[in-house]
């Protein structure tokens, strides 16, 4: 039986035909490590007179744990960025800030493939469409998680890009 668009409530973006996911091993792996971490709870923590503490009501916190977008649940949000940095070795979220309240708005996790990183001018060039976010930001306005990274340390390596590197070289 091949494995099916929609695993355990998370709609899989990758697959289709020709990509690493069409692999049950692949699917089923990348499936257990992102649903895994996207079951775990977020702790944000403010300084408070010189100890951190929980800071359940905030905004971060809520984004984190609840609903960082309108269209999208936490659940979601952290199983497609586990997912990015497995398959794509790079997962990028652009915080959104309201024009009112100047407080963050919602994260956006930008699309696999929309997001380009100069890392000589320490910029990032987003063109994601399907989110609604374009422009160049500077690197402290975007949170780009990673994979292994080798030479620079900059960019990720996917798990599967890691995997032929390592068996090229044995």
């Amino acid at each position: 039986r091949s494995p099916t668009p929609r695993q355990g409530g998370t709609v899989w973006p990758f697959y289709t035909g020709g990509t690493a996911l069409c692999v049950a091993t692949v699917y089923r792996c990348v499936g257990l490590l992102s649903e895994s971490v996207a079951n775990l709870a977020v702790q944000v923590m403010r300084l408070k007179e010189g100890v951190y503490v929980d800071d359940r009501a905030s905004r971060l916190s809520y984004l984190l744990n609840v609903q960082p977008d309108p269209a999208t649940s936490a659940f979601d949000f952290w199983c497609r960025l586990v997912q990015n940095v497995l398959l794509d070795g790079n997962a990028y979220i652009v915080p959104v800030y309201s024009n009112v309240t100047m407080d963050i708005d919602r994260l956006v996790l930008c699309s696999s493939g929309s997001v380009a990183h100069d890392t000589v001018n320490d910029t990032y060039n987003v063109h994601d469409l399907v989110n609604g976010v374009s422009g160049v930001f500077k690197e402290a306005d975007v949170i780009h998680v990673k994979g292994r990274t080798l030479a620079d340390s900059k960019s990720g390596l996917s798990v599967l890009a890691f995997a032929r590197l390592t068996l090229d070289i044995a």
